[in-house]
């Protein structure tokens, strides 16, 4: 007869199995002799008094591990079975995900080969594994707590990180035109203030000139109600910002040009003697 003992630990998914084969006579004198370990359904010969690593990954279970001696001319046949468990690994998330200017999508970029959840502003969005994922949504500008979530799977624990995240104002594109006129004439201002996605921004925005300020609705053509004279002015045009806006202002100058007038005579007759 012969003893024969294995010994194999308690592991984490993903960590490699090292089963230690044991084989000797009744006195504990070594025998290498082929043996055959069986375990999740495979079958491999290896060495008696050997460690023999699991060359897969083992899913998290628990399992039984047999090592059999099928014999020889002069041993009998013998084998040991031992139990041991595979855990749940804890996966380790670390994702980054950078601010983003109002108009534009968050995008996190999901490394890993799992879904996962992303909750901010108390709404869920899919993270497809292996992607960089743009989250559809346009937030306001603020400072946000973002969640990434992974709900557990066979072999992994649930888990959660949690950043913060900024949306940072845009900056409006402000066009001015104001053409130059002639003294007697209005002075026309065609404002226009455009936002994301060529959206127009309809709010205030202030002229001032000669120093007198202005306020009116951009995306018009605003009339400065005072006659001005012949000069060339400087025009300031400014938008103050707003929650989502960097505030913005143009200079521009326009020429209040001279007009020639109009001379007029009116000459009588008159006879010899009288006055003109």
């Amino acid at each position: 007869d012969v003893n024969i003992d294995l010994s194999v630990s308690n592991a984490t998914y993903g960590e490699k199995i090292i089963v230690k084969t044991f084989l000797s006579d009744l006195k504990g004198n070594l025998i290498n002799e082929k043996l055959k370990l069986e375990i999740a359904g495979n079958l491999y010969e290896i060495t008696s008094n050997s460690d023999f690593t699991v060359p897969v990954i083992l899913n998290a279970s628990k399992y039984d591990v047999k090592v059999s001696f099928e014999g020889s001319k002069n041993y009998n046949r013998n084998n040991a079975v031992k139990s041991f468990t595979i855990n749940k690994a804890k996966l380790d998330l670390s994702l980054t995900m950078d601010n983003a200017t109002y108009g534009s999508y968050l995008v996190l970029n999901n490394k890993l080969k799992h879904d996962l959840i992303l909750n901010i502003n108390n709404k869920n969005y899919t993270l497809r594994a292996s992607s960089v994922n743009q989250v559809l949504v346009l937030l306001d500008v603020g400072s946000y707590e973002a969640k990434v979530i992974f709900r557990g799977d066979n072999n992994y624990y649930p888990n959660t990180q949690t950043m913060k995240v900024s949306i940072m104002k845009a900056t409006p594109k402000l066009i001015v035109n104001i053409p130059d006129i002639s003294y007697g004439s209005y002075i026309n201002a065609d404002v226009k203030l455009i936002g994301i996605n060529d959206s127009k921004l309809d709010e205030n925005v202030v002229l001032t000139i000669n120093n007198n300020d202005y306020t009116f609705k951009a995306n018009s053509v605003f009339t400065i109600p005072v006659i001005l004279d012949a000069s060339t002015y400087l025009v300031k045009i400014a938008f103050e910002g707003n929650n989502n806006y960097n505030s913005i202002s143009k200079d521009v100058n326009v020429n209040v040009g001279k007009i020639n007038p109009k001379l007029v005579i009116d000459i009588s007759d008159s006879k010899y003697g009288e006055n003109p």
